[in-house]
């Protein structure tokens, strides 16, 4: 057995495990939780949680699997099985042990603990729903039912908004995106939840509209601050191209008369004002369209000259009418642009808060919660006075040791729930009352195979929490072990050694990690 095994099975230790894709992240994690039941930790003090509930049913029937065939086996073949597997002592009271922990799993009260994050934090609703604020009997809606429940208040939040602003930002919205990207953009919303708050957004806007320059818009010099709507206060794109193009207004008869005497180009020109000046009353935003026509380029750049060079003589004025509107006419342009991008902004955030409302008035109303809420409810609960302490107290005496498995997909609220519970552990220097052994975390994951963005997973999560918990069982003198296991089962060295080399360089491996060391892999199989 290898050092890194020896120090990622070592039931008095804790260990945080960065597996490469193929090195037996399953395997180890299965191992792990062998080796602590062989060093008398009850099954009931066990916590294993996995990602789905496919690789909990994997991880449960590998291990009983392995149990099984424990119980059947001679005393010298048995041996030989613990000390390869788990290098563990092999004299005749642990292969005794070794025989009944097959009973034991399948006797333990209420089952072994090797759940989904979401189906531990179910069950710690389930056990302290007064604590959590919840009905002893709320319900639980599945992956469909919150999709057609979110999908349905997407199309009425869109198609019947309950007011004239919120009309406003959803056309703004509609203008701006299709329908289906609409729709996946409220589902993402829901499922990031937890990072909106709408003091935050009127903030966030008040710092957008200052670096756009667009505070000097606002109707009574009225402070961003001030503003409690989430569509924002500025004026509209009529309003200010109204204001914006007052200058040019008296002059518009003239240089329409002055460019249709010139060519083919002025009389375009002409055509654009006269389009403009018929149009601009009724449809100011798209007669707009005109005026840049003739102020800039189909790139949407100034013109280098308003007028043909070598008709500056025939009327100077007008000429000099044209270039001094040129600046004020690209400074309206800036804040249109500007405004536009604001008023976006400002309908995504409305858009959101409208969203986020409606989901969870109709949750109440049906009186049910959705995956994320479990997660949410636990954090709250874990972190209220007086009813957290006692949930730590009743957790606490049934829980010695938490795994974790594709630890690089936990969101951030999945590992505050890890964390909450790991808290207890760094208690009387983190031993359980029974006979002074240490309360271990155990963590195996790869960041370079996260998910990325399904349930808010966050891949660098995988190393932060790591410090984290390093920095805890460091400071009451407990052994954390960080464990790279780099060897793959799966993979020809041809295949391992190409991948290497792809990720040689430092630019091209924070793509797929946060680690600024070298990427190894080394196959276990000799030949392709």
């Amino acid at each position: 057995m290898s050092v890194a095994h020896e120090e990622a099975l070592n039931p008095r230790g804790s260990a945080w495990v960065g597996a490469n894709a193929g090195a037996g992240k399953t395997y180890i994690l299965v191992s792990r939780l062998v080796r602590l039941m062989l060093d008398d930790v009850e099954p009931e003090k066990l916590l294993c949680l996995t990602y789905t509930r496919a690789a909990a049913a994997e991880m449960q029937g590998r291990l009983f699997d392995l149990l099984a065939e424990w119980t059947l086996l001679d005393d010298d073949t048995l041996a030989a099985e613990i000390t390869a597997r788990l290098d563990a002592p092999t004299d005749k009271d642990v292969l005794t042990k070794a025989r009944i922990l097959f009973a034991k799993a399948l006797e333990t009260p209420g089952g072994l603990r090797v759940q989904t994050i979401h189906g531990f934090c179910e069950s710690l609703l389930k056990r302290f729903p007064l604590e959590a604020g919840l009905s002893p009997h709320f319900d639980l809606m599945d992956e469909q039912e919150a999709r057609s429940l979110e999908t349905g208040l997407i199309a009425d939040l869109l198609l019947r908004p309950q007011s004239p602003d919120r009309a406003a930002a959803m056309a703004t919205l509609t203008r701006a995106l299709a329908e289906n990207d609409l729709m996946s953009l409220g589902h993402q919303i829901i499922a990031q939840r937890d990072s909106f708050n709408r003091a935050r957004a009127r903030q966030n806007l008040a710092a957008l509209e200052k670096a756009m320059q667009l505070d000097g818009l606002r109707p009574n010099n009225k402070k961003a601050e001030e503003d409690t709507n989430l569509n924002g206060d500025l004026p509209g794109p009529a309003a200010l191209i109204r204001q914006g193009v007052a200058p040019l207004m008296p002059h518009v008869p003239a240089l329409i008369k002055w460019f249709n005497d010139g060519g083919k180009n002025d009389q375009d020109q002409a055509a654009r004002l006269s389009d403009w000046q018929a149009t601009h009353e009724k449809h100011i935003e798209s007669a707009w369209a005109h005026i840049q026509a003739l102020f800039f380029t189909q790139a949407g750049k100034p013109r280098a000259t308003l007028y043909t060079k070598g008709r500056a003589t025939d009327n100077p004025k007008l000429a000099q009418i044209m270039d001094a509107l040129a600046a004020p006419m690209a400074q309206l342009d800036n804040h249109l642009k500007a405004l536009a991008n604001y008023h976006l902004t400002a309908a995504l955030y409305d858009f959101a808060d409208g969203l986020l409302s409606a989901y969870q008035a109709e949750k109440n109303r049906r009186g049910v919660l959705d995956y994320e809420d479990l997660v949410t409810m636990t954090n709250r609960l874990l972190a209220r006075d007086g009813a957290a302490q006692w949930v730590h107290y009743k957790i606490d005496k049934g829980l010695e040791h938490i795994l974790v498995d594709e630890a690089q997909d936990t969101s951030p609220a999945q590992w505050r729930v890890i964390t909450a519970l790991a808290d207890a552990f760094y208690d009387d220097a983190g031993l359980t009352d029974k006979d002074e052994r240490p309360r271990t975390i155990f963590a195996v994951g790869d960041e370079k195979q996260s998910i990325f963005s399904f349930q808010g997973a966050d891949p660098d999560g995988f190393q932060r929490q790591r410090h984290i918990f390093e920095k805890a069982i460091s400071a009451i003198g407990g052994q954390f072990s960080y464990v790279p296991m780099i060897k793959s089962w799966r993979s020809a060295p041809q295949i391992l050694a190409a991948v290497d080399l792809v990720f040689g360089a430092q630019s091209v491996r924070q793509g797929v990690t946060a680690d600024n060391e070298p990427l190894v892999h080394i196959a276990e199989r000799a030949e392709a």
